[in-house]
């Protein structure tokens, strides 16, 4: 049975994914070329700063970090690399798609760590944690298919090559964050709680690696373009610098909340946990977006019964999925051991 504390991270985790995917709907509307990845750069600032912060006030309480392995220490870097190449294709793949058909590819995530941890883990899910997986899978097959149909009769904004185009960065995002959780696991495979690494540390060494790959991009690219990218969207768009800022000022205080919050679910509840979190959120972002952006002219966004039932089965089969009873490793019966999240 879930725990209150894990309880209590995941529903926290729930809130602070959904309005950041909506705070980065808002930011999105200000004009600021996509291209530049001001938001993202700035994000990572914030988290790299927070977790060094943390590390330097335990230090000078005179707590140590762990000492990482050549293998942790690879592993945070892979970890960092697949946060950024995920958050990278985030924004391309909402600008051709929409946000409400995003989030119901990246709420697959379920089935993606599913086979990972099948593969890599040599985790086997359970029964009902299969069923869980095949719903799932009809509902993105569901919204897959009327979403097809809608790109064919003319009703998304687009054309059929952005709609594919959107698709194929949705899944290398939700390939990337799916990886997270696992190789979260692998840093500290059946490793005793006294010589495993903390979540911050974890969130330390891994943000250094976004924080270098977008520092370049920034001076390669949007730096030398301030001006096309950033200063004249706003303009042409009526949005004052000051009102830019504060956005992406509250964007980098949830990012750094939302962070904090998926570490701590990786760590009580792995994968799974996360993935129940992004079915339930995948609805609550199609539901908040058809009351806040719906309108005569973007139908894609509004509210329908393909979506409806689509969203249904994907937020049931991860419930089916997570409350079922844990995958056991391979061969655990015959060792005798067995893993589960607290």
């Amino acid at each position: 049975m879930t725990s209150l504390a894990t309880a209590m991270a995941m529903c926290t985790l729930l809130f602070t994914g959904t309005v950041s995917s909506l705070l980065q709907q808002y930011i999105s509307k200000q004009g600021v070329d996509p291209s530049a990845q001001v938001s993202l750069w700035m994000q990572y600032i914030a988290q790299a700063g927070f977790a060094h912060l943390i590390l330097w006030r335990q230090f000078s309480q005179g707590v140590k970090p762990v000492s990482l392995t050549t293998k942790q220490r690879t592993l945070t870097w892979v970890m960092g690399g697949f946060h950024v190449s995920g958050f990278l294709a985030i924004i391309p793949a909402v600008n051709l798609i929409g946000i409400a058909l995003w989030s119901i590819i990246y709420s697959s995530g379920l089935i993606v760590s599913a086979v990972f941890s099948r593969m890599i883990l040599r985790k086997a899910p359970s029964t009902q944690q299969l069923v869980g997986i095949t719903v799932t899978s009809l509902g993105l097959a569901h919204r897959g298919y009327t979403t097809m149909q809608d790109a064919s009769a003319g009703n998304l904004e687009g054309d059929s090559s952005s709609l594919i185009l959107g698709v194929l960065y949705s899944l290398l995002t939700t390939v990337c964050f799916s990886s997270v959780p696992i190789v979260v696991e692998l840093i500290n495979f059946r490793l005793p709680a006294s010589k495993s690494v903390p979540s911050n540390q974890i969130s330390a060494a891994s943000s250094r690696v976004g924080l270098t790959v977008m520092t370049i991009y920034m001076l390669v690219y949007t730096f030398p373009n301030w001006n096309s990218l950033v200063t004249s969207p706003l303009q042409v768009n009526g949005v004052a610098v000051s009102e830019a800022a504060l956005s992406y000022m509250a964007n980098m205080a949830l990012y750094v909340w939302h962070n904090t919050m998926y570490m701590e679910v990786t760590r009580l509840a792995g994968a799974v946990g996360n993935g129940l979190v992004n079915s339930v959120r995948s609805a609550v972002v199609v539901l908040a977006g058809v009351l806040l952006y719906c309108r005569e002219d973007m139908p894609s966004l509004c509210l329908n019964e393909a979506k409806a039932i689509s969203v249904t089965l994907v937020v049931l089969g991860g419930l089916i999925y997570t409350t079922g009873p844990p995958a056991m490793y391979v061969g655990a019966q015959n060792e005798g051991i067995s893993k589960k999240k607290k």
